[in-house]
């Protein structure tokens, strides 16, 4: 889509430069147009603002959680097969240290959205 519309915005020296500074942040690098639209955006979507780093992280967790899901999935389908295995066999500390970082992915999760 062709942005081909422009929007006169009046803004004290002060704010101005809070944009600059906010854009610089969010965006890393100072473009006050970009950081309005993505505000937008956010705002009409009921979106968190996140920087480029916040949502490299978020899709890096998002596919830490899909390899814990595949092998969530792996285990399951063994335990329901003909070969008996046993939790013991997985070892109790795996599954435990898996919650464990399930529990803190999570909390990552929560605190990049919330961080509006």
């Amino acid at each position: 889509m062709t942005k081909n519309k422009q929007v006169l915005i009046r803004l004290t020296n002060e704010d101005k430069e809070l944009a600059k500074l906010v854009s610089s942040e969010i965006l890393g690098k100072e473009n006050i147009s970009k950081l309005f639209v993505k505000m937008l955006h956010s705002t009409a979507k009921n979106q968190p603002i996140l920087t480029d780093v916040q949502l490299a992280t978020f899709r890096l967790a998002v596919c830490q959680l899909s390899g814990i899901a595949r092998n969530l999935n792996q285990v399951t389908r063994r335990l329901n097969s003909e070969e008996v295995v046993s939790l013991d066999n997985l070892g109790s500390h795996y599954l435990e240290s898996l919650k464990d970082y399930i529990y803190k992915l999570n909390n990552e999760f929560k605190k990049i959205i919330n961080n509006k």
